[in-house]
């Protein structure tokens, strides 16, 4: 009962739609604090402390669909519920394309002003009231690894104060239709600061920066770590082939080349290994930025925008060195395969 509203205006015509989303209220632009502990907010102050779980923080949306949507499989397993005697067998290919049918979806899709989205917040398919809040972030950042695991992502930064505009889709065996009307959202500061900070709107710019050159570090970590692994294996390759001597020396440097590469990026790892400081790589001036200004809106410092500028200019140097290991692994991949060597995962 946190925002009863869309009952004060909730019609029978409007039931009798296929969906409907109702106007949120104003959204409050702050960080919020975080808990006092991770599993417990109550952290060590006892059971006898009482809490009770904030709102949503965010922009939170009331929608209602008449009718929920069902996979196909569902909804045959549904009408199977009522059937007397043996079960039918729906084929093979009815069987097929419900294994591969991904079920449907519901949607909001968040847009600014100028008509870009920014966020897709899923939501529940199933009929009747639902409310499902978005918490004033972009979308996430991370880079999505083959192997990797993208269930629980890394949540973006907040977008800047203004005018934003909300739509409700469904996506049903691969199509997506709009559901009803688009509605506006408000998203506001909470409260003035009390030191002048930097316009929103330039804080949201850096963050948007910040969002960018962390996805970029995290690509260069991906694909420095699988340059190193294709050297090591490259070894195994060349040892197995027809090379001489002196291009498998080639091949060992291009495995030290690229680790010293490594230590350009994290530091000295023998160091790393007992608490030894380091001179500051890529990783520990992100992590500086991220403490000053990611947990607050008052916008980033001159310190913080050097940092950046440090980064950036780092990152182009690293990235140019390891393509040129790359160019080199490339070549000698080439030379090692010419030479019968085994073929080698890329």
């Amino acid at each position: 009962i946190d925002d009863y509203t869309a009952l004060r205006g909730v019609s029978a015509e409007q039931l009798k739609q296929e969906a409907t989303l109702f106007k949120p209220r104003k959204a409050l632009w702050y960080i919020p604090r975080s808990a006092i502990d991770f599993d417990d907010i109550r952290g060590s102050q006892g059971a006898q402390l009482y809490v009770a779980p904030n709102p949503d923080f965010g922009a939170v949306f009331t929608y209602y669909l008449r009718e929920g949507y069902q996979s196909e499989e569902a909804a045959r397993q549904e009408r199977e519920k009522d059937m007397k005697g043996n079960i039918p067998f729906p084929g093979w290919e009815k069987a097929e394309a419900e294994s591969r049918e991904e079920g449907p979806f519901v949607f909001l899709e968040i847009k600014d002003a100028k008509g870009t989205v920014v966020r897709r917040v899923s939501a529940s398919a199933e009929k009747g009231f639902h409310r499902v809040a978005w918490d004033l972030q972009v979308a996430e950042p991370d880079i999505i690894q083959l192997q990797g695991d993208d269930s629980d992502p890394e949540q973006g930064l907040m977008v800047a104060p203004g005018t934003y505009t909300a739509t409700l889709f469904k996506e049903v065996k691969g199509k997506i239709s709009q559901l009803g009307e688009s509605v506006p959202v408000e998203v506001s500061p909470l409260y003035k600061g009390t030191l002048e900070g930097s316009d929103p709107a330039n804080v949201a710019a850096f963050w948007r920066d910040y969002e960018q050159v962390g996805q970029n570090f995290s690509k260069l970590n991906v694909e420095l770590g699988k340059a190193i692994q294709t050297a090591e294996k490259l070894q195994v390759a060349a040892k197995r082939s027809r090379v001489s001597n002196a291009q498998l020396e080639q091949v060992n440097a291009l495995r030290e080349e690229a680790l010293a590469l490594q230590s350009q990026l994290y530091g000295n790892m023998a160091r790393n290994q007992i608490g030894e400081k380091n001179p500051p790589t890529i990783g520990s001036r992100l992590f500086a930025i991220n403490r000053g200004v990611t947990r607050s809106t008052y916008g980033p410092t001159a310190t913080h925008k050097e940092q950046m500028a440090i980064v950036k200019e780092q990152m182009q140097k690293m990235n140019e060195a390891l393509e040129a290991v790359n160019s080199k692994m490339n070549g000698l991949i080439s030379t090692v395969r010419a030479a019968g060597g085994p073929w080698i995962e890329e």
